[in-house]
């Protein structure tokens, strides 16, 4: 009695599952961030691949980011789902932030020298929740269309206020790391500060 009462907990479990995951596909896209809390540039002495493009570029600085965004939008899946933006550019999540609210993200670009053509400027820069993709989808042109319609809808960059508040929440030191093992796990105090209902991810970037 006890296993068919499981399976029938985890039959209904996964129905409800799928039913949140069919009902998300309608969500309005893009929709921009609700804000920003925290801001930090990054460095890395060994190049590591961002994922979230076709291309999977190599990188070796950019910004860590801590974004207030609609939880709906977060819900974890096993198939195309919501792409954060940060200008063009993808965003890395690396937590899922359903319960929190919260996404905490690396984002690729030259963050030290504002010269620099691939310069990301914080402050100049749109963010937004995309239609649901897979990394393979996201290419160049991919992104732009998404950046054109999100301009199209009205996303503009971040008050400076918001952006002032995140930068005072981070500092202004750049983070530097031999490689992105290490910076994930100087990264587990800020899940612990802004996604602390995710246990699973801090243990699994735990030095063992």
């Amino acid at each position: 009695m006890k296993t068919i009462t499981r399976i029938l907990l985890i039959t209904t479990f996964t129905l409800l599952n799928v039913i949140t995951a069919v009902a998300n596909d309608d969500l309005p896209t893009p929709e921009p961030i609700k804000d920003i809390l925290y801001l930090k540039p990054f460095k890395l002495d060994k190049p590591a691949k961002h994922f979230w493009s076709a291309d999977q570029p190599h990188v070796t600085e950019g910004w860590i980011m801590v974004l207030k965004v609609d939880p709906q939008y977060l819900t974890s899946r096993q198939t195309a789902e919501y792409v954060l933006y940060v200008g063009q550019q993808t965003a890395e999540r690396i937590n899922i932030g359903s319960e929190s609210g919260n996404v905490i993200a690396l984002v690729p670009g030259h963050s030290t020298n504002p010269d620099h053509p691939e310069y990301l400027d914080p402050t100049k820069t749109i963010i937004w929740m995309g239609a649901p993709a897979l990394p393979e989808q996201i290419g160049a042109s991919a992104i732009l269309a998404e950046h054109d319609q999100a301009q199209l809808a009205g996303i503009i960059p971040l008050p400076g206020s918001q952006l002032d508040s995140a930068l005072e929440a981070g500092g202004s030191h750049v983070i530097h790391q031999p490689n992105k093992t290490e910076l994930l796990r100087w990264m587990i105090t800020l899940i612990q500060e802004y996604a602390p209902q995710e246990k699973g991810l801090i243990n699994r970037l735990e030095p063992k």
